[in-house]
């Protein structure tokens, strides 16, 4: 094996011949990791679900985020991919979370670290959605 953990294998394995890239991504991710780290940006709290829809505000503006079940001690990037996801103009959003972070952390590469982020938040989102699908009951199922 070149360098892929046996985890990653088993999630993705079936589906190096169906998804063009994902073979290539699973090689290449300790690189991609080590680059990640490069960019200066520390592990966080992260919701793993940041949408519009887990948020809300109240009749003061007080904004509440609900839905902390997939939370986790993570790269920040993971919740900016997820907020900005399908948006027509992502740029604006990721340039201002960009610019704060390199507010606090001087030299930091935030949109770096997002840009190659996103194969790999894709792929914890179809890892957290596979859990949910293994989990679901019988019952349950359509």
């Amino acid at each position: 094996m070149t360098g892929r953990s046996v985890t990653l294998v088993l999630v993705t394995g079936d589906f190096f011949a169906t998804t063009d890239g994902l073979e290539r991504l699973s090689d290449e991710l300790p690189e991609r990791l080590e680059a990640i780290g490069e960019c200066g940006l520390p592990d966080t709290l992260v919701h793993g679900d940041l949408h519009p829809g887990n948020a809300r505000t109240d009749d003061a503006g007080r904004l509440t985020i609900m839905d902390w079940g997939d939370c986790v001690i993570g790269h920040p990037a993971v919740d900016i991919l997820r907020l900005t996801e399908g948006l027509a103009a992502p740029e604006p959003v990721l340039e201002g979370w960009a610019y704060r972070w390199r507010r606090e952390r001087s030299g930091s590469e935030p949109l770096r670290a997002a840009q190659l982020m996103r194969p790999i938040a894709a792929l914890r989102l179809a890892v957290v959605y596979a859990g949910f699908l293994d989990a679901i009951e019988p019952a349950e199922w359509p």
